[in-house]
This record gives structure tokens, sequence and C-alpha cells, in this order.
């Protein structure tokens, strides 16, 4: 993932502080490719875990699905100070496990963009019609 050509958006259009209260979680899904008032194309997330007494028994995890959204492939702990990168492509499928714990799971998001000429297809994250991403 070349990121030469990126800038991050200090507006944070869908980024900043997320939330997830007990008992929530978010299906498997794509983001938007492109910002819908400016037409940048997503060139990266950058998702930084902030709870640091964060347990493994209770859940949250970022799941990373396969290509066609159908299987989890992998599942990052959202251990505190943790930082994931992801290109949201076209098959980054991606979800958060339940949250299973007493207390609010939350991340600090960032997206980066670059100037593209080519039309974004997904304004708005686009979620799989899955039994696991509802």
């Amino acid at each position: 993932m070349a990121l030469d050509d990126t800038f991050a958006d200090w507006n944070c259009h869908g980024a900043g502080l997320h939330a997830s209260p007990p008992g929530a979680r978010l299906g498997v899904h794509l983001d938007s490719d492109h910002h819908p008032l400016t037409g940048w194309q997503r060139a990266c997330n950058a998702i930084l875990f902030v709870n640091s007494c964060w347990r493994p028994d209770r859940g949250g995890e970022l799941e990373l699905w396969n290509a066609d959204g159908t299987e989890c492939v992998q599942r990052i702990a959202p251990r505190f100070n943790r930082l994931v990168l992801f290109e949201p492509s076209d098959v980054a499928f991606h979800a958060v496990a339940q949250n299973r714990g007493p207390e609010t799971r939350k991340t600090l998001a960032t997206f980066y963009w670059r100037l593209s000429a080519e039309t974004g297809r997904r304004p708005r994250a686009q979620f799989c019609n899955t039994a696991a991403g509802g």
C-alpha cells in the first residue's frame, strides 16, 4: 500500500471516536470508497484501540473477512494502543465482533484520502447480506 500521495481529512468525515456499547457489534461490510462531499478516494483506514484494560473475553475484535465477505479470516484483539492500518478496497470486508464486556469499546479512527479522477461507487458503507454480517 503506497501512501505517498495521501492526506488526512482533518474534518474527520466518518472518522473520530467510534464507540461500541455493551452488546453492540458491527456487521460485515465494505467502507465507502470515496468522500461524498469532495470526491476524494479513500486510501487507508487507521484504527487505534484506546480502552486501557480491555480483556480478551469481552470480544470486540476487529474481524477481517475474505474477498467475498463470507468467512472471517483474522481477528484482531482490541489491545490498548494497538494501531491497525488497512486499505479499504473492493474486497476489504471487515466487521467488529460483539462487545461482551460491561463497558463501551472505543477506537479512534482516521481515514487517509487521495485525489482521483475515478468516480467512486460507494459513498456509504455497504453491508453484506449474510447471517454473520446482518
